[in-house]
């Protein structure tokens, strides 16, 4: 069967990042416009880049994906402000090697590890100084934008195609055998793949949530379920938003997160 067990290893990812708190503290600012327009229009930007430079653009994307993604992972544990932060700098680093220097599916694996623990140190940054209410309706609309590129439009397939098409330069560990740089650019685990906003939105429903541990576990078994059932759609098309199931999430929680969510953030943003 399909869904097992690629897709269905990607699904229990989205739920994982649900469940890991990486939003460390509150913050003293509040960014509405952020939470709200943000996610949807990281995904625009992404599109418009692929579609208005072509294999340009697709090259700058992977380029951005293998210098930045290892990166923000390795500074998850001071963003999340975890206990002993700098082991998240030493796993990001062996699991840049692994991508990196390793084929098949441990490449894969260590890849959609460093891309979930980029995800997290976003959602990390972003969920202190967002309102939960207004990340919530920035996580609709980009569920909405997702959905109609997918099914409206070809623009999420060409993009995808330029981005699996795209290849770093081969570089030579010390004493190693020369390998191209891990690009980094998407998730892949055989024969299923998925976006980097299909793990940053799961990353994002858990800064919305905050801390409370219960409606995090339930919205990622939730998640998990949904996205298996959903992926069933993949035996009448080749492409799905995988965005959609972070909207069962959003709703199986919403006494957590949406009773005052407004109100605060405007006291939180007047001067």
């Amino acid at each position: 069967m399909f869904l097992i067990p690629w897709y269905l290893s990607l699904c229990i990812a989205q739920g994982v990042l649900v469940l890991i708190p990486s939003v460390g503290r509150e913050g003293d600012r509040r960014q509405a416009l952020l939470g709200a327009a943000g996610p949807a229009a990281a995904m625009v930007v992404g599109v418009a880049i692929v579609g208005l430079l072509g294999g340009a653009g697709a090259s700058f994307l992977t380029w951005l994906g293998t210098t930045v993604t290892p990166v923000l992972a390795g500074a998850l544990g001071w963003i999340a402000r975890w206990r002993l932060p700098y082991l998240t700098v030493a796993a990001a680093a062996a699991l840049y090697v692994v991508a990196w220097q390793s084929g098949g599916r441990a490449g894969q694996v260590a890849g959609a590890i460093l891309i979930g623990g980029a995800c997290l140190a976003i959602a990390g940054i972003v969920g202190p100084i967002t309102p939960p209410g207004y990340l919530a309706v920035g996580l609709v609309l980009l569920v909405g934008l997702d959905t109609y590129l997918v099914f409206g439009t070809t623009q999420v397939a060409t993009t995808t195609q330029a981005l699996q098409a795209t290849t770093l330069p081969h570089v030579s560990a010390p004493a190693g055998v020369s390998h191209p740089l891990p690009g980094l650019q998407e998730v892949v685990l055989g024969n299923s793949s998925m976006g980097w906003l299909d793990f940053l939105a799961p990353a994002l429903l858990g800064a919305v949530i905050g801390r409370h541990i219960r409606p995090r576990l339930l919205a990622a078994i939730v998640v998990v379920a949904t996205g298996f059932a959903w992926g069933f759609l993949l035996e009448v098309t080749s492409e799905l938003p995988a965005t959609v199931p972070i909207l069962a999430g959003l709703l199986v929680t919403w006494r957590t997160w949406a009773p005052g969510a407004f109100a605060r953030s405007q006291r939180g943003l007047a001067p």
